[in-house]
């Protein structure tokens, strides 16, 4: 099914070739988003998804040590706790394309890795299978970055140009510090009380200066990034067993201004955050980062002796233009994952297609290619490549190769 799902994905001409293709159920696990020249807009989770409902989960779900809440285990036991056979589905032991989720708007669909419950706030999917994903619970932080960042496009007086897009793209702006860290500085007002740790007493008062600083974007330039990226990583660590750390809880009807507002009259919330105030720079400073370092001179990926800056952070911690990377002797390096493949694509006014991209991580792996971190550059400087889309522009690409296959 995946070659044939692919080829014809490749050859799709509409949103109705498009889910054909994905009907045959050669995607193993991803979304799919398509737009058309008619201005459709194209969501579905049309992948291959063992054919469990509802009832059977509740029958046969099964609890194992050492396997986290996040993986579904079913008893293998018993015969009826077997995954359903449906004959429409091309996979056996799948849930049919048919049942599946989709979604046509002529205004836009999102996914950030969520699920498909809010495709698009004003339509939501759902009555699905929850093996699928889940409906009706909290986003992550970086599901509603994208959202916040699209209803500014869709404010605009005027419709966004790629260019517009471009730029919004590359702004690299931290919606998690946007909404949160004025709740985080506001325990660094008056007088700051140390903070009592296992080794000792921390003074805080370099971590809220770092923060307070700080632009909340994770440029290359931005300085103060990282403090943040660690405090959120520890008080997330802290605060697990907090009930709720919001002063907003989530609301299922008004998911993408919920949960919001740190409950900072919680003593437990104070605590959790007063300490990760503590706990991140005595990490950061321990390797040897300054709290005030430039984003770019910690976070980097090398191509020989060059050490290029990539811009970018971690989803969980606000951002919807993601790059992730353990902390090390040398900051964030090497990279791990994020942002891959990037492209926009526009209609202009006269039906011709503006088409741009590249891939992050450039095209080889090869340290003595001239392609081997050329892409990796650009990505870090903002800007896209002109993409040919039409046969005559690929024929006039000065650097067409072109590879005839005989039988």
């Amino acid at each position: 099914q995946m070659a044939a799902t692919y080829e014809a994905l490749n050859r799709a001409r509409s949103i109705d070739e498009v889910e054909n293709a994905i009907s045959l159920q050669g995607v193993a696990w991803t979304s799919t988003i398509a737009a058309d020249r008619h201005g459709t807009a194209y969501y579905a989770d049309i992948s291959v998804v063992p054919n469990v409902d509802a009832s059977l989960l509740a029958r046969c779900r099964i609890a194992v040590d050492g396997i986290p809440d996040r993986m579904l285990v079913l008893d293998g036991a018993k015969p009826e706790c077997a995954w359903h056979d449906d004959p429409r589905s091309a996979v056996p032991g799948a849930i049919p394309a048919a049942e599946m989720p989709r979604l046509r708007r002529d205004d836009f669909v999102v996914n950030a890795g969520d699920s498909h419950w809010l495709t698009n706030p004003a339509e939501p999917r759902e009555g699905y299978s929850p093996i699928i994903g889940a409906e009706r619970t909290t986003r992550s932080l970086r599901t509603r970055a994208g959202f916040a960042l699209l209803q500014e496009v869709l404010a605009l007086d005027v419709k966004p140009g790629p260019e517009a897009l471009q730029s919004l793209l590359f702004s690299h702006r931290n919606h998690g510090a946007e909404g949160l860290l004025d709740d985080v500085l506001s325990l660094c007002r008056g007088p700051i009380e140390p903070v009592l740790l296992d080794t000792g007493t921390v003074d805080i008062t370099p971590a809220c200066r770092a923060l307070a600083a700080w632009d909340r974007t994770e440029t290359a330039e931005s300085r103060g990034s990282h403090v943040w990226r660690e405090c959120w990583r520890e008080f997330l660590r802290l605060a697990a067993d907090i009930d709720d750390p919001f002063r907003h809880p989530f609301d299922p009807d008004n998911p993408l201004d919920t949960p919001r507002g740190l409950d900072t009259a919680n003593p437990a919330v104070r605590a959790s955050l007063r300490q990760a105030l503590a706990i991140a720079p005595q990490r950061l400073l321990t390797l040897g980062i300054a709290l005030d370092a430039p984003l770019g001179s910690i976070q980097f990926t090398v191509s020989g002796d060059e050490r290029i800056p990539v811009p970018g952070g971690e989803g969980w911690a606000g951002m919807w233009s993601t790059i992730s990377a353990e902390l090390g002797p040398q900051g964030y390096t090497p990279i791990l994952g994020g942002n891959s493949y990037i492209q926009i694509v526009a209609w202009n006014a006269d039906g011709s297609i503006d088409a741009r991209g590249l891939v992050a991580y450039s095209q080889s792996d090869d340290p003595a290619s001239p392609h081997h971190a050329d892409q990796t550059r650009l990505y870090a400087a903002g800007q896209l490549i002109r993409l040919p889309f039409r046969e005559e522009e690929i024929a006039a690409d000065p650097n067409l190769v072109t590879i005839r296959l005989r039988e």
